[in-house]
């Protein structure tokens, strides 16, 4: 006996079978993609060299919360993590190694590499930094009942794999290209 073919054909949910739940499914889908699309605007345009906390940049930001994150990396790892040519991470690391906040080191198994770590005052710069930021979502999520709190972040989360299903190729594709 030959096992059943999968269907190729993706799968639908009941409630978008058809009639007024799918209307509304319909409705509630355009409502959430004009919405998100104008939260993703306001974070896409922003100016990744302009101050965004005292004296760091956007992209300093996002290199502090990767090192706190990871614990140490790479030019390199840090390039891929932020969608930037390695002379870009390079430079944003130089930065924040003027500013106190990272340090380089000698990898330990590659000895072309360096590592960088985030110093104790670059830890302290990043938490006050997510303080403020936390503080402000803090605000506007206490309007919202916890279950509903907990379901945006769940939404959130699904995005966020949906959009790296493809983010890595258009980010390869923005550096080749020197977009990025």
């Amino acid at each position: 006996m030959q096992p059943k073919r999968a269907s190729h054909r993706p799968r639908r949910s009941r409630r978008a079978s058809g009639g007024v739940g799918a209307t509304r499914l319909h409705a509630d889908t355009a409502e959430f993609y004009s919405a998100f699309l104008e939260l993703l605007r306001v974070f896409q345009f922003r100016d990744r060299n302009r101050a965004c906390y005292g004296d760091v940049t956007l992209t300093e930001c996002y290199s502090l919360e990767a090192l706190d994150r990871r614990g140490s990396m790479t030019v390199g790892d840090l390039a891929a993590e932020l969608c930037l040519d390695k002379s870009g991470a390079s430079r944003t690391l130089a930065a924040l190694e003027r500013k106190g906040y990272a340090l380089r080191f000698d990898h330990a198994s590659d000895r072309r590499a360096l590592t960088i770590r985030l110093t104790s005052t670059g830890r302290a710069v990043l938490y006050r930094i997510k303080s403020d930021i936390e503080a402000r979502y803090r605000d506007i999520l206490s309007d919202f009942p916890p279950p509903v709190r907990r379901e945006a972040v769940r939404l959130l989360r699904a995005l966020t794999r949906d959009a790296r299903k493809t983010s890595s190729k258009a980010c390869a594709v923005a550096v080749a290209e020197g977009k990025r």
